[in-house]
Order: structure tokens, then C-alpha cells, then sequence
């Protein structure tokens, strides 16, 4: 009688991880089959996809800066300011897999305003950029909002920066990044 309880309860524990693992399996592949649909362009099940990792994962950040991205590209930017995460990745976090990650080549300086330094006005601007496959920058979507100029400064020196793309297979790879720029009177 032990005997078939301990097989029953052993089945049913292995039955109950291997459903545990399944699904994390499909939130995971949800996730980078996501991103995959947002490189390829097909921004649309992009959204669909990755709305779907999320229900399953509601932490992952990564999972929000694709989705959100997909949402800025489909024009809908009310619904991309509300599911970017805002700072930077929790190191423990795991990104896509990349061959070679992404090398910022030169990164400008976002430049202080006369208003803004006569104001004493100090703060940072958090920006997502998109770092084409094509070596050029997509979007540049900004975290908030300082006054006098310095957004739009913080804007325009990332979309000036160079960079070599992420590859993946081989092949270079769009890539979403979070940069951060300081302004300080200090």
C-alpha cells in the first residue's frame, strides 16, 4: 500500500513539474519568439505574443521593452509610454543571446542649455533606443522629461550615436537598449 501511494505521489509530482516547466518553457519561448517577431517587422503578433509572455511572467522587464517598443512602432505611444520599464535591467535578468553584442562606437554628449544652467535646473533623462540591425537608430523614446531643452538635447545626442549591431546566427541583429543622460550644474 506505501509502495503504490509513494508511485502515485511520485507520478503526480513529476506530472506537476513537468506542467511547471512547460509553461515557464512557453512564457520563455513566448518572449524571444516576441522579439524575433519585432526584428522581422511584424509588429502587430509582436504584441500579441509578447502581451501573452507577460501574462505568464509579469516581472520581465525584457518582455516590456520589446512590447513597448512594438506598441511606439504601431503608433500607439500612450500604450509604449505605459509598458516601457523605466532604469536599467536587473543584472540577474536574462537578455537574448547575442554573438556578439552591441558596441556603442561614440556616444554624444546631450548638451546643458544656457536656460536650463541659469535655472540650476539638474536631473536625468532616461531614453530606449532602438539600435538597428542596419547600424543606423530607430526609434528614441524618452523616460520622462527635464525642462529648458534638455529632453530634446538627450534625444538628439542619442540618435547621433555610432555603433556596431548585435549579431545573432551570424547575421547583425535590432537590438533595444536603455541609456541614461545626466545633466548637472555641479
Amino acid at each position: 500500500m506505501h509502495q503504490k501511494f509513494i508511485v502515485r505521489s511520485c507520478v503526480l509530482v513529476v506530472t506537476c513539474l513537468a506542467s511547471a516547466f512547460a509553461s515557464f518553457g512557453q512564457a520563455i519561448s513566448d518572449r524571444d519568439r516576441g522579439i524575433e517577431l519585432f526584428r522581422d517587422g511584424k509588429y502587430a503578433e509582436a504584441v500579441e505574443t509578447l502581451t501573452r509572455a507577460l501574462e505568464a511572467d509579469k516581472k520581465s522587464r525584457l518582455t516590456r521593452v520589446y512590447l513597448g517598443a512594438s506598441f511606439l512602432k504601431l503608433g500607439k505611444e500612450s500604450q509604449a509610454r505605459k509598458t516601457f520599464p523605466t532604469g536599467r535591467f536587473d543584472p540577474k535578468e536574462v537578455g537574448p543571446k547575442y554573438d556578439k553584442t552591441l558596441r556603442i562606437i561614440s556616444k554624444p554628449l546631450a548638451s546643458y542649455t544656457d536656460d536650463a544652467r541659469s535655472r540650476n535646473i539638474n536631473g536625468t533623462i532616461g531614453v530606449w533606443v532602438e539600435f538597428g540591425g542596419d547600424g543606423k537608430i530607430g526609434f528614441v523614446f524618452p523616460v520622462g522629461n527635464l525642462p529648458y531643452g534638455l529632453t530634446e538635447n538627450a534625444v538628439w545626442a542619442a540618435k547621433n550615436i555610432r555603433f556596431e549591431p548585435a549579431v545573432k546566427d551570424g547575421k547583425p541583429v535590432t537590438s533595444v537598449t536603455y541609456l541614461e543622460y545626466l545633466f548637472s550644474t555641479f
